[in-house]
């Protein structure tokens, strides 16, 4: 018997209006896969992670998350990150704060926000990025343009959650 896959998608349908977006689609992922969608533009790659992560519902179908059934739920509750192709970095805030956002939204400790944000910096290169305001020097805000995805993956939590999406 195989195990119960980590992220499936049943049967999933969606219509905007009379304009089928996604039609049919099925895909077992396990917990440690890792999974690229590739297509043309209006393919449907876009929709399928909206879907998934809560930010649209399907018109048929069923989307399970580590065996529970999320259809219906919203982004906020399910245990997803999803950083669209247009980076929304806060540019008022440190490269740690937009770091941090999603973590201090949480109600996180600040003290395990810490760590994490440290821990994502330093992946990322960034220690002594972190602290500096984005718009008070152009070479953190340079460093930012050119790191904009990491920075942004890492708001939306990618530490803290399960499932990560980028589009």
């Amino acid at each position: 018997m195989s195990p119960t896959p980590h992220l499936a998608i049943e049967g999933v349908r969606k219509l905007y209006g009379e304009v089928v977006a996604l039609d049919d689609v099925s895909l077992s992922v396990g917990s440690q896969d890792y999974v690229v969608l590739l297509g043309p533009s209006g393919s449907g790659k876009t929709t399928l992670l909206s879907v998934i992560g809560g930010f649209a519902f399907p018109t048929a179908g069923c989307i399970r998350i580590a065996g529970r059934d999320v259809t219906g739920l919203g982004p906020a509750v399910r245990p997803t990150t999803t950083v669209f192709q247009d980076y929304a970095l806060y540019p008022h805030m440190s490269v740690y704060d937009n770091m941090a956002f999603s973590l201090l939204y949480r109600k996180m400790p600040r003290k395990q926000i810490d760590v994490r944000v440290r821990e994502a910096a330093d992946i990322l290169g960034a220690l002594q990025e972190i602290r500096c305001p984005l718009a008070a020097d152009d070479r953190y805000g340079s460093w930012l343009c050119r790191n904009a995805q990491g920075t942004g993956d890492t708001r939306s939590s990618k530490l803290a959650r399960r499932i990560d999406f980028l589009d």
